[in-house]
């Protein structure tokens, strides 16, 4: 490989990096109500639109909130149906008759950004 390709996929390394960094800095300094308020969507790190993300969105369903409860972590959509981003969240949910099971009921075929980054963010939120 070129040094000029090693230098520019280090480059856009260090890019991916910052952008994730500051997604993550967010997260950490907010607090939810669990609303849907639209005036609130832009300015809360733990909404997830398509506005957001772009085409790296990796839902079907828009306005997803990021929820978690120690290390279970799951989204819920407008209408409080539940998805489970792991283990956890998948056996705390069960017997809530809103959890639709996994996030792979409402993921695009082949979203840009994997759950396990939207999980991390979840991880770090909750803390």
């Amino acid at each position: 490989m070129s040094l000029f390709l090693k230098w520019l996929f280090g480059v856009i390394g260090i890019i991916a990096g910052l952008f994730i960094l500051i997604l993550i800095i967010g997260l950490i300094g907010a607090a939810s109500d669990g609303t849907f308020d639209e005036t609130k969507q832009k300015d809360d790190p733990s909404i997830l639109t398509k506005e957001k993300f772009g085409e790296n969105y990796p839902y079907t369903v828009d306005n997803l909130k990021l929820k978690c409860e120690n290390d279970a972590v799951w989204v819920e959509d407008s209408a409080e149906n539940k998805y489970a981003l792991n283990g956890l969240a998948s056996s705390k949910l069960q017997n809530d008759p809103k959890y639709r099971g996994y996030t792979t009921e409402i993921s695009k075929t082949k979203p840009l950004v994997e759950d396990s980054k939207i999980l991390d963010m979840g991880f770090i939120f909750c803390k």
